[in-house]
């Protein structure tokens, strides 16, 4: 077919003709990957004019009816998004998962410190309680041998060598860049542990207040010196009126977030979440602040006041871990995702009868970890945000029915 002199309408006519000549012949053989690998081709200009005609005869015989193919190298294109991944929501369970690989920040099991090839042996001492993964090795906080209950952190590194015993309340807190560790001692006073375990630091202590956590760091050089203008950590005390603290080197600790009843979490761009309602049926609502402490969202209406708990950010800080309103003693029965600038749900699952999730943790920015048990067993799932699974360390029986065989890093 001559193309080169027709106008709209004698193209139109002409496509129409080849269509159905094409049609009659051989174009019941065409696949649709054949059709879209010929479309891709097409590009604009008179001199392409016989390749055109050749793709819009494909698409006339293998979608005839209501679709309009426009070239998607054009100002008024109006050519629709590929449709999203579906999401998996089915209920969480540790039963008939496959096995992927083990957490990419280590863990803890039986009593030593797995980092991909690496073992590194705990020694003796308390059963370990919590963990954070920074630059060149570890934070560990471990049961006192002394059988007070309280909580000793120590920095084992990579090479395996130990330092320090000091008391901790609450759990650990890393700078984004991983060199700064922090957390609280039972009186208030914050202690900051850098530079891969080479340096240790009391910016500040809180001066009223108990029940002491560090929740986020920013910054990673945490000296009173630093040419980078110093570091940043954000506390919590609950006690009598629970406030929220800033705690910097060479100044006294700031209130902030007076919206917030309780700061879970900052995220690189000054977003704040946390919980701002703790109602008698220990039901509770949940916000995100913007950097001048404004609301964004929360996660309660006029007509229901019970919200989604939120955590921690994702580390890209475009999501936030949440869960249900209420927890248990034990753990909670639903694991969410929502969008942090907006609070839109991005993944909502719940767990199976009997099953219990004791700890959430972002992997990376597309993958949460869960340690889940079920009927006596523990498991870790890998968590993706489209609500695909696997697991990520493998089925096992726990010492007892409170008492986790695995522990994952977090701050």
């Amino acid at each position: 077919m001559n193309t080169k002199n027709m106008d709209d309408n004698e193209l139109t006519s002409a496509l129409a003709r080849e269509a159905d000549r094409f049609s009659a012949g051989h174009g019941a053989d065409l696949s649709m990957d054949r059709v879209m690998a010929r479309a891709g081709e097409i590009r604009r200009g008179r001199r392409m004019r016989a390749s055109m005609v050749m793709a819009a005869v494909v698409l006339a015989i293998a979608v005839p009816v209501g679709i309009t193919v426009i070239s998607d190298d054009g100002p008024g294109s109006t050519k629709e998004p590929s449709p999203a991944a579906p999401v998996s929501d089915e209920p969480i369970t540790i039963e008939g998962l496959k096995a992927g690989a083990e957490p990419q920040d280590g863990y803890v099991h039986a009593g030593t410190l797995h980092d991909g090839d690496t073992e590194i042996p705990l020694g003796k001492g308390g059963e370990p309680r919590a963990l954070a993964r920074l630059d060149g090795g570890f934070l560990v906080a471990r049961q006192s041998l002394d059988g007070s209950g309280n909580l000793e952190a120590s920095f084992v590194g990579e090479d395996r060598s130990g330092v320090g015993a000091w008391p901790i309340e609450g759990g650990f807190a890393v700078s984004a860049g991983g060199n700064v560790g922090a957390f609280a001692k039972p009186d208030g006073t914050v202690v900051v542990i850098q530079d891969k375990g080479a340096e240790y630091l009391e910016p500040g202590r809180i001066p009223v207040g108990s029940g002491f956590a560090v929740v986020a760091v920013q910054g990673e050089d945490c000296s009173p010196d630093s040419p980078d203008g110093g570091c940043t950590i954000f506390a919590t005390s609950r006690g009598e009126v629970p406030a929220n603290w800033e705690v910097s080197p060479g100044r006294e600790p700031q209130l902030r977030f007076p919206a917030l009843h309780n700061l879970t979490d900052l995220n690189p761009d000054g977003l704040a979440a946390g919980i701002t309602e703790v109602h008698e049926d220990l039901t509770t609502c949940s916000a995100v602040l913007d950097n001048g402490d404004n609301q964004l969202w929360n996660t309660c209406t006029a007509a229901n006041r019970a919200g989604k708990r939120v955590s921690t950010f994702s580390p890209d800080g475009e999501h936030l871990l949440a869960t249900g309103s209420v927890g248990s003693g034990m753990g909670d029965a639903e694991l969410a995702v929502l969008d942090a600038k907006t609070g839109k749900v991005v993944l909502d699952l719940a767990a199976v009868d009997q099953a219990v999730i004791t700890t959430m943790v972002w992997e990376d920015d597309e993958h949460v970890l869960a340690v889940v048990t079920e009927k006596g067993q523990w498991a870790v799932l890998r968590i993706g945000l489209d609500g695909n699974r696997e697991l990520a360390l493998p089925t096992e029986t726990g010492t007892d029915d409170l008492t986790p065989p695995y522990l994952l890093p977090e701050g």
